[in-house]
């Protein structure tokens, strides 16, 4: 089992680390958007009149201020709707960042035999598993408990010292992987 909970902390880590980076990613891109939307939102002219291009040309020109009389609610739903994003998108950032330690402490666990690191690695499959059952998500809970199980045996082998330095070399080969 302690091959098995390296590999599953190792693929668990990696996608934490993509969606991190993904989530990063997004990050850059909302403020893009933002800037622009920001832009777009400021470009009233000095009389109130919203400039769709610039003033010389003549396509749209100006646009009345009855035309657009919400102008500011929009901007301000948009920004407010911005700040939120940003937000949650920082949460995310904090979670898979702790996600990821709790993953590294599961490896690091494994491969010293400590029972602690295991542990932290579990913490983080039960984190999971609680997470996606409340969002009803059932094909990612039971991935959660299919890479927790692992860990519980592996807790269990080194308490009873199956699993230990000493008699390793006799137990990695009752694993299918080698």
């Amino acid at each position: 089992m302690r091959r098995a909970v390296i590999i599953g902390n190792s693929v668990s880590l990696v996608f934490n680390a993509l969606a991190f980076l993904s989530i990063v990613g997004s990050l850059v891109l909302t403020n893009e958007v933002g800037g622009m939307a920001g832009n777009f939102f400021h470009s009233l002219d000095d009389d109130g009149n919203f400039t769709v291009f610039n003033a010389d040309d003549d396509l749209f020109g100006n646009l009345a201020d009855d035309a657009l009389p919400n102008m500011q609610d929009v901007q301000d739903t948009f920004d407010e709707a911005m700040q939120q994003a940003r937000h949650i998108a920082v949460v995310s950032l904090v979670i898979h960042a702790i996600m990821m330690s709790l993953k590294a402490c599961g490896i690091s666990g494994a491969v010293k035999y400590s029972i602690l690191g295991v542990y932290l690695g579990l913490l983080g499959y039960i984190i999971e598993f609680t997470y996606m059952t409340a969002s009803l998500n059932i094909i990612r809970m039971a991935l959660s408990a299919f890479f927790a199980y692992p860990h519980v045996v592996l807790v269990n082998e080194i308490k009873s010292g199956v699993m230990s330095p000493e008699n390793y070399e006799l137990e990695k080969y009752s694993c299918c992987c080698v």
